[in-house]
């Protein structure tokens, strides 16, 4: 397993947490989660990810947007922080911000793939 695989591994987990409280009616209960595990670790790439996820599906695009510029200013290529960045500009309606970030994400993942 590689760094990589551990790292998609706990957005994953964080986001199936979330799913697992929203699809029970407890989407406070997820976020609190959420925010408890930020307030641990306020550098926590993955909870970020989640919280700037989260706040978007929860219609918070202003919130959001700044979860997600804090999470690309960790790491300006990071694949899942660009994947839902991207649909965060999606649901803004700005498809020249799409193009670019959808453009960006290729690289990403050219870079991160190309010796295997």
């Amino acid at each position: 397993m590689t760094f990589c695989d551990f790292f998609v591994g706990f957005v994953i987990w964080y986001g199936c947490v979330f799913c697992s409280f929203s699809k029970r009616g407890q989407i406070q209960r997820g976020q609190a989660l959420i925010d408890r595990v930020l307030d641990l670790d306020p550098e926590n790439l993955d909870a970020i990810i989640v919280k700037a996820w989260v706040t978007m599906e929860g219609g918070d695009l202003t919130q959001s947007e700044k979860y997600f510029q804090r999470a690309l200013q960790q790491d300006p290529r990071n694949a899942e922080a660009l994947y839902y960045y991207g649909k965060y500009w999606q649901k803004r309606g700005n498809c020249q911000k799409v193009l670019s970030i959808k453009e960006l994400l290729g690289q990403v993942f050219f870079l991160r793939y190309m010796y295997i």
